[in-house]
């Protein structure tokens, strides 16, 4: 897929996942908006990072929508893959 990157999410860290079986950039972003909001536990984190090791994907922290622009930018590419989640927050942020 030309001109893409693909945006990995917590909610699919499958290492045999379509995006990740590509050759693409990949990118996961720390949330720091849902990070602040929901009560998420020490655990939860560290298991999302240590899956997160075992992917080639670079792990970034903050604005979801600014850091899939700019990784985007980095990369040149003007689209972005994901696995689907039916969030309306992800839904929202894959619209800015």
């Amino acid at each position: 897929m030309a001109n893409t990157i693909a945006w990995i999410h917590a909610d699919n860290l499958n290492p045999n996942q379509h995006c990740l079986k590509q050759d693409i950039p990949a990118i996961f972003v720390w949330d720091e908006e849902l990070l602040s909001q929901w009560n998420i536990s020490f655990k939860r984190i560290n298991f999302i990072y240590e899956c997160l090791l075992k992917l080639d994907v670079t792990i970034r922290k903050g604005d979801v929508a600014l850091e899939n622009r700019k990784f985007a930018s980095e990369h040149n590419e003007t689209h972005i893959s994901t696995p689907y989640r039916p969030s309306p927050h992800d839904q929202w942020i894959l619209q800015q």
